[in-house]
């Protein structure tokens, strides 16, 4: 199984600014906590073979600017998808 800090994204995609990572990567944290995962979690990613993944984050995020639950959530998997 890998394992993927969030955090740690600014340092895996060096395409992107820390800035845009650190964005993706809260919006990661803001949606896995909203659908109840607590970090240490695992993702199953489905394709010509199964994975898992385990997600791990330390940070705390203030969730008041994230209302819409569509758009956290499609920022998150973009994040995901970027490792």
């Amino acid at each position: 199984m890998t394992i993927f800090t969030l955090e740690e994204l600014k340092d895996t995609i060096t395409l992107f600014s820390a800035t845009e990572a650190d964005f993706w990567s809260e919006n990661s944290i803001v949606a896995l906590e909203h659908n109840n995962h607590q970090s240490g979690c695992i993702l199953k990613v489905y394709g010509d073979q199964v994975d898992e993944i385990g997600l791990k984050w330390t940070k705390t995020v203030v969730k008041n600017g994230y209302k819409e639950e569509k758009k956290f959530i499609e920022k998150s998997a973009e994040a995901i998808s970027f490792f």
